[in-house]
């Protein structure tokens, strides 16, 4: 589906990835726990899901001959979630658990939060994904219920399919399952967007960790610019295994315990996220300074 956390309305941030462990619930045809018991039946070894930014995405993996099931669960959960306040609130307190985990007591995390913020100080990218805690505290069922009708419909969802099928197979079962669901055009936030960055941002974050830590980003163009075909390959130039050049320079010298890179694909203008683990008493400056001369 196109949303993602940009499509977060002010004050309900985290609701898309929030709403992403709604769609495992009960619908008004089917009971709560059927959808996985049914794709386990079939012998489905692959149930995923996940939110970013631009996108949420479900991902089934099923022998061939299952397309006709997940075409007809996953039209049924596109348009008949039975949205309950006990169920909210069940995953919602799963939600601010999950927050807890690996945001508020993992400094990878919360660096990783502090740096994207500190990035983006009007586009939404600059917000987390799994929203603010005040938030999480403040979303509500009737929140959950304009969200769904206004973005889980085939107007704005993809479905890829990929396997030993034929077109027409796919077409037809994708014409007799969603055919009659009603499409709407999405109404979204306004996305402000970032003005042109014209100075080095910096800040020091005091964490209970072992080591010091370096995360750094750098401003880079979206994922349809010609220039990010560029940065795929300077990706493995500088962070791509052992030979790369930030390993050499920093792991093979003895300064960094290890490092590591992740160049999003993204609609809009994003970040080159770069994280480098020191070995103790070696400082994030030093790493920093290295980081930015290769």
């Amino acid at each position: 589906f196109r949303v993602g956390a940009r499509d977060d309305a002010d004050g309900i941030t985290g609701i898309a990835h929030l709403f992403e462990h709604m769609m495992f619930k009960a619908t008004r045809t089917r009971p709560e726990g059927e959808f996985m018991r049914r794709l386990e039946a079939a012998g489905a070894p692959d149930v995923n899901a996940w939110t970013w930014n631009d996108e949420t995405v479900y991902l089934q993996s099923l022998p061939a001959g299952h397309l006709e099931l997940i075409a007809e669960l996953e039209a049924d959960r596109m348009q008949n979630l039975a949205l309950t306040e006990a169920t909210f609130e069940t995953e919602r307190q799963v939600v601010i658990n999950e927050r807890r985990l690996r945001v508020e007591n993992d400094p990878y995390g919360l660096l990783n939060e502090r740096l994207w913020r500190l990035a983006f100080e009007c586009h939404p990218y600059g917000r987390p994904v799994i929203g603010w805690r005040a938030d999480l505290d403040r979303i509500g069922i009737e929140d959950c219920r304009r969200f769904y009708r206004n973005f889980y419909s085939p107007t704005n969802a993809t479905v890829i399919v990929v396997g030993d099928l034929a077109v027409e197979e796919v077409l037809a079962a994708v014409s007799r399952h969603y055919g009659a669901i009603a499409g709407v055009e999405p109404t979204r936030p306004a996305c402000t967007p970032e003005a042109e960055q014209t100075a080095y941002r910096s800040k020091q974050v005091e964490l209970a960790a072992e080591t010091e830590i370096l995360m750094c980003g750098v401003k880079v163009p979206p994922t349809a610019d010609p220039d990010y075909t560029c940065l795929l390959l300077l990706d493995r130039v500088l962070f791509g295994g052992r030979s790369s050049r930030l390993y050499r320079r920093l792991v093979d010298q003895g300064l960094a315990a290890r490092t590591s890179a992740l160049l999003p694909m993204f609609r809009d203008p994003s970040l080159y996220d770069i994280t480098v683990v020191m070995r103790p008493g070696r400082t994030a400056r030093e790493a920093e300074a290295i980081v930015f001369e290769e």
